[in-house]
C-alpha cells in the first residue's frame, strides 16, 4: 500500500467483536496504534504518516 507522506490515513476493517486490534507500520518500528472492534467486529484508526525519504524496501 501507498500512503501520502505526511498526512492522517483512515484504515479500517473487520475482526473478532470486542477485541484489540494492533496496527504496526513499516515506518516506525517502535510505534503501535491500538483500537477495539465494536460489537458487530468493525474498527476504524486514524495513522500518521512521516516525511518522504523513509523506508524502501
Amino acid at each position: 500500500m501507498v500512503l501520502q507522506q505526511q498526512t492522517e490515513v483512515k484504515l479500517w476493517g473487520e475482526a473478532t467483536p470486542n477485541k484489540k486490534v494492533v496496527i504496526n507500520v513499516g515506518w516506525d518500528k517502535k510505534k503501535k496504534y491500538v483500537t477495539q472492534t465494536d460489537s458487530l467486529g468493525k474498527w476504524k484508526i486514524i495513522v500518521s504518516t512521516p516525511k518522504a525519504g523513509g523506508l524502501m524496501r
